[in-house]
């Protein structure tokens, strides 16, 4: 799960914050600070304009035209598993409010899963995420012709393949961080690229200032 800088609350031209009646007129605003890309499962999609507290729920009520409780959500993570299932923003991680790439490892297979390094503490909120927004689904037996892999599970396999084969033409000279990072920008899945490329710090910022909103610590080079 990408970690994500929140910018100020968007104002308008004279300097005001912006007041809508309904909570999808931050949406451009939104985009424009995130990107196209789920806060939850990270793939490019069409994103919905999402609340972190549901705003059925009695202080999500208060919050839903509040700038710092809108994510953007793919309809997957957001209609068909978050929906309203949180009452707060307790007992979860959230990627505007932690660095959320240090909760979770990603690998060749297309699985997510928690990092061995947490705490017991932090462990139990790191699988709530994944619960609630469906992040880690088991795959399908691939040999049953009949059974088709999770979606989301394959994706990522598919953009694990993508990166390699890129980490293998960086690591020959054949193309440049640059190009990398326009490859991701348009695949999504950031935590798949920084993961493969985790040896090459110029092609994890490179990634990263693609990225809208990804947190500074990955988007400042080695020598900054």
């Amino acid at each position: 799960m990408r970690p994500v800088t929140r910018n100020p609350w968007p104002v308008n031209e004279a300097n005001q914050r912006k007041k809508y009646k309904q909570y999808k007129g931050f949406y451009d605003d939104l985009t424009k600070n995130f990107g196209f890309y789920c806060s939850y499962c990270e793939r490019p999609d069409s994103v919905d304009t999402e609340h972190v507290i549901p705003k059925s729920k009695p202080l999500g009520r208060e919050l839903e035209v509040d700038w710092d409780n809108l994510l953007l959500g793919c309809e997957s993570c957001n209609r068909d598993y978050k929906k309203n299932k949180n009452d707060s923003r307790e007992g979860y991680v959230w990627p505007d409010k932690e660095d959320t790439f240090l909760y979770y490892t990603y690998d060749d297979t297309g699985d997510m899963k928690t990092r061995s390094s947490l705490s017991t503490e932090q462990k139990l909120r790191a699988e709530a995420t994944i619960t609630l927004c469906g992040l880690a689904p088991t795959p399908k037996d691939p040999t049953k012709k009949k059974e088709r892999k999770d979606f989301l599970w394959l994706q990522r396999f598919k953009v694990w393949q993508l990166a390699e084969r890129q980490k293998k033409y960086f690591d020959l000279g054949v193309i440049s961080a640059g190009d990398i990072a326009l490859i991701a920008k348009v695949v999504g899945f950031w935590s798949i690229w920084i993961t493969v490329f985790s040896d090459f710090p110029e092609v994890i910022h490179a990634i990263s200032q693609k990225f809208p909103g990804t947190t500074e610590n990955y988007k400042r080079s080695s020598n900054e």
